[in-house]
């Protein structure tokens, strides 16, 4: 698995990787249990407690849990992560066009406050994404992005670290690449019929199950 590290924060580790799967990224970064939800293009975000059975239907997860990823799949659309500076919180966010238009940057600073948090206390990082260069939309959803489109394409990296920023968030930080055009990424645009990146957060479980040969059933824990 090609895995590409993500430096956010000192009690997470975070990586995206376009080849590998929920598991295996898990697995990379000590992670004992992975959660990716049902997305469904909206704006819904939530904190999850424990381990679920099966997939929450939400376009973000937030976290503070230590052994648990979280993490989104894309594939043009945008992959956001944030981490607490010093505490031990972080989320997941996958934000397509109907996302960002929706208000789901807004709807995680929200999310982020209902846990007695500040979003001015969360680093963010922006992943992989379809580029201003390629990303051609027509003006019934450019317009809704303001300077971001351009009359042809529309730039949904710029308009989701200007949001951030005007929410609190940072530092941001991000991957300048364009799925669309880089082949060895999914894209689909390019091919619908394309794989997904994975894009993950865990907080550091330094003393959890993989460190003392435990299971990791019992390595789950609330953080404190």
């Amino acid at each position: 698995m090609n895995l590409h590290p993500v430096e956010l924060a000192p009690r997470v580790r975070a990586a995206w990787t376009a080849d590998g799967a929920p598991e295996a990224l898990a697995g990379a970064l000590g992670a004992c249990f992975s959660l990716f939800p049902r997305q469904v293009h909206g704006t819904r975000v939530e904190w999850v407690e424990a381990p679920v059975a099966s997939g929450i239907e939400a376009d973000g997860l937030l976290a503070g849990a230590t052994g648990l990823l979280v993490g989104v799949r894309t594939a043009d659309c945008l992959p956001i992560l944030v981490a607490h500076r010093t505490a031990p919180f972080a989320g997941a966010v996958h934000a397509g066009w109907r996302g960002l238009a929706g208000g789901i940057l807004d709807r995680l600073a929200e999310r982020i406050a209902t846990g007695g948090l500040m979003p001015a206390d969360f680093a963010a990082f922006l992943g992989p994404a379809i580029g201003p260069c390629c990303y051609e939309v027509g003006p019934d959803v450019g317009e809704r992005f303001g300077r971001h489109f351009n009359g042809k394409t529309l730039d949904i990296k710029g308009f989701a670290h200007e949001r951030l920023s005007a929410l609190g968030f940072g530092p941001i930080t991000g991957d300048p690449t364009c799925t669309r055009c880089t082949p060895a990424l999914p894209s689909y645009r390019r091919d619908p019929s394309c794989g997904r990146i994975l894009t993950g957060i865990v907080i550091r479980n330094d003393n959890g199950c993989h460190a003392r040969g435990g299971s990791p059933a019992k390595c789950w824990q609330r953080a404190c």
